[in-house]
């Protein structure tokens, strides 16, 4: 005998709906890629800064993965165009090149030489 107190779970105001699972999924992809990206823009001058961000930038990837892979469910959108976008969406992360620790401690760009100018008459 079923003594709850709902007796059809699936009328229950507390159920998640299929639109609520969408905004929820699609804000965590948004999440994840903003805050993934946005490591790229802060200073990093010592080796404990280098680790924390190494380590949360490479959770932040595996996170925008397992959304990817929830897009392959349909857990992201209504359709499969809409699915197949925030799946790329959720992939960013993962496609960003990364700085070597060296380029990140030094802060030090590859530099580009030009060659000069030769000059010519005619």
């Amino acid at each position: 005998m079923n003594t709850s107190k709902c007796p059809h779970p699936e009328t229950s105001p507390n159920r998640w709906t299929r639109a609520h699972i969408y905004v929820l999924s699609r804000t965590v992809t948004c999440v994840v890629v903003l805050m993934s990206l946005g490591t790229f823009f802060l200073p990093i001058s010592n080796l404990p800064q280098l680790l924390i961000d190494v380590l949360l930038r490479t959770y932040l990837i595996f996170i925008g993965t397992v959304m990817a892979h929830e897009a392959v469910h349909g857990h992201l959108g209504r359709t499969k165009a809409a699915n197949f976008w925030w799946g790329r969406i959720a992939l960013v992360p993962s496609m960003v090149p990364t700085p070597t620790s060296a380029e990140l401690i030094n802060c030090t760009m590859p530099t580009q030489t030009f060659p000069k100018r030769i000059r010519t008459t005619f």
